[in-house]
């Protein structure tokens, strides 16, 4: 009964994410998002280090396991906690496990990497690369939209608001950077160039 139900949810995330992920908002079910996060990371992790293990990269496949693993596990709850904090200064009025649990399963779609990740290893052609970059694109716009969705459930805020919470953290590294240039320039440039 479990199994089917998680199952159902998993179903649901995908081709239902709405409803899946307001129901999920609501239950906080965080042991369910922690497995389902594991398993969007580690099964895609494990097609890359096959691929690169193939093409002869051994350094590079360790490397690729171990960061996308424990790096994005990091990155779930620091993102979470920011967008949490950027949420509340917006208006949105949720939960920091609510968010940790609907971001978990909105990764589902990286499930879908896998067979055109390993199809490289079989299949070594520019035409399969061109598919492995339209696949990848396919599921950064999914998985961003299901972002999208799990801060307007979560939170219970429009989508614009959902949307402006994601790109903030973005526009203010962007912003930090041109500072940094900006001051870079005026540091290395001579005064008469200013």
């Amino acid at each position: 009964m479990v199994v089917e139900s998680f199952i159902e949810t998993i179903y649901d995330v995908l081709f239902k994410p709405m409803t899946a992920l307001s129901k999920l908002a609501e239950e906080r079910p965080l042991g369910q998002a922690v497995v389902v996060l594991l398993i969007s990371l580690i099964i895609p992790a494990l097609g890359a280090y096959f691929v690169f293990s193939s093409a002869g990269f051994e350094k590079l496949r360790n490397f690729i396991l171990i960061t996308q693993t424990i790096g994005y596990f990091l990155l779930w709850f620091l993102g979470a906690a920011i967008l949490h904090l950027i949420a509340e200064i917006y208006g949105g009025k949720g939960t920091v496990i609510g968010l940790l649990v609907t971001t978990g399963f909105a990764n589902l779609p990286h499930l879908l990497a896998v067979p055109f990740l390993v199809g490289t290893i079989f299949i070594q052609s520019s035409v399969m690369n061109g598919l492995v970059a339209l696949v990848s694109l396919v599921i950064f716009c999914w998985t961003l939209t299901l972002n999208v969705i799990a801060l307007k459930e979560v939170y219970k805020i429009s989508w614009a608001k959902a949307v402006l919470v994601l790109i903030t953290p973005s526009m203010v590294i962007i912003a930090l950077l041109i500072v940094f240039v900006i001051l870079s320039l005026a540091a290395v440039l001579p005064e008469r160039l200013l």
